[in-house]
């Protein structure tokens, strides 16, 4: 008897540890450790590059954190436009730019689509109210997830407008042009090194120079462009861009030079860089000039004609040579990304 309970006493010691030793025992199983959240971090560059020397308020890789300093940013989860991820400003504190209301973490799963928007008006205290300049109004941005789409709107109607340092033309001195980012279906996994926020220019520029003229002196009081549109409504549907120009105001608009050049070899520049509405232009333009005739200033109003399709993010220079009695344009796009 006793022999029987000893052998019983083995065998179920050996079960014991059989089962605390077998693959199949629940402590035994690999738990997944959950991955830490990451840190949003954003970059940023400027998709069309400004043609020529940098000009105060154009935005180019160079002098974007230093010319602007800020822009809002909004993330929402992939697809929707309501109930933001993070809704905040974005500084550029020397080194990298950091969200106004402090980090940021990435979504345990799923995408962000990431939008944003310079200059930025920035009013209240905090929590902080941010808005697009007083020259963008009806702005809206929309997303819907089936299907998949995603819309930016705003209505500009105060254009033209120079953007150099002192200027009064258009919205004052100093402004600085407007310009969005949309980079959609962003995560953590794939953009563990940041958020390329990729700005775009809604507008046209445009700007002057006298490539030729026969008259030494000669003063260039004013250029007027006849009969554009000042005004117009921007749609972007996450590839395609257009102005809607139909509801826009039509005025003539007239750059005051007062400019006294005199004949050289070199291409002069006359005034300032513009922003333009994009449109198709009949391209009438009228240029007065002065110039001294035996000690008598006499005053001659030039005109031609040079139709001009001014696209989205596309640079033209107007290209003048001037005699006393007549004009002719030239007309350059710059292609290589403004």
């Amino acid at each position: 008897m006793p022999k029987t309970i000893y052998i019983t006493t083995i065998i179920l010691i050996s079960a014991w540890l059989l089962a605390s030793c077998g693959g199949d025992s629940a402590d035994d199983v690999q738990r997944p450790v959950e991955k830490e959240k990451q840190e949003i971090s954003i970059k940023t560059n400027v998709k069309k590059m400004t043609e020529g020397t940098t000009r105060t308020g154009f935005y180019t890789n160079e002098n974007l954190a230093v010319t602007n300093n800020k822009f809002y940013c909004a993330a929402y989860t992939e697809g929707t436009s309501t109930s933001p991820y993070l809704s905040t400003g974005v500084t550029y504190n020397g080194s990298h730019w950091s969200f106004d209301d402090g980090s940021h973490q990435w979504p345990s799963s799923g995408n962000l689509d990431f939008f944003a928007y310079m200059p930025v008006v920035v009013s209240g205290e905090d929590p902080y109210t941010y808005a697009p300049p007083s020259y963008i109004s009806s702005f809206t941005y929309s997303a819907t997830t089936e299907p998949l789409s995603h819309t930016i709107s705003f209505a500009c109607s105060d254009l033209p407008m120079a953007y150099t340092s002192g200027s009064t033309t258009g919205q004052g001195s100093d402004l600085k042009e407007f310009v969005y980012a949309l980079a959609l279906g962003q995560n953590g996994t794939d953009n563990a090194d940041g958020v390329n926020l990729s700005f775009q220019h809604p507008f046209t520029r445009i700007k002057m120079e006298l490539s030729a003229s026969q008259v030494d002196p000669i003063t260039i009081k004013s250029i007027t462009f006849k009969t554009i549109k000042t005004g117009g409504t921007f749609t972007y549907n996450g590839s395609t861009s257009t102005w809607d120009t139909s509801e826009g105001a039509s005025a003539n608009f007239v750059a005051t030079l007062n400019q006294t050049v005199t004949i050289t070899n070199a291409v002069q520049t006359l005034g300032e860089p513009y922003l333009m509405i994009p449109q198709s232009w009949t391209g009438q333009i009228e240029v007065r000039i002065i110039w001294d005739d035996w000690g008598v200033q006499k005053e001659e109003t030039l005109t031609a004609s040079a139709p001009t399709t001014w696209k989205i993010g596309y640079s033209y220079t107007y290209s003048f040579t001037i005699s006393k009695s007549a004009l002719i344009v030239n007309v350059a796009r710059f292609t290589e990304q403004w």
